[in-house]
């Protein structure tokens, strides 16, 4: 593997997120989500896009085989508007 690209988060992509809801992935993340957790999470991610202030994106290798993801999103963080990230990579 020579290149990671990163794209924007389609709806196919669910099984991205089931495949990092186990108890190693989100062991600091209050733990694994149920299904219906992971369905509103992907719809979240898609919706972030249309609002603007937010955006998720697949990172990919050069097989455009998803390896996990990064986003982020607009919070107030000592009373100063600042950019938060969340990003994981599965095993």
């Amino acid at each position: 593997m020579e290149n990671l690209t990163l794209r924007k988060w389609s709806a196919g992509d669910l099984g991205l997120l089931r495949r990092a809801n186990t108890a190693e992935m989100t062991t600091h993340l209050n733990g694994a989500e149920s299904e219906q957790q992971l369905l509103e999470r992907n719809a979240r991610y898609l919706r972030l896009w249309g609002a603007g202030e937010a955006r998720m994106f697949v990172i990919e290798d050069d097989a455009h085989q998803p390896l996990g993801s990064i986003g982020f999103w607009n919070v107030e963080w000592r009373g100063a508007p600042a950019l938060e990230t969340g990003w994981f990579v599965v095993p």
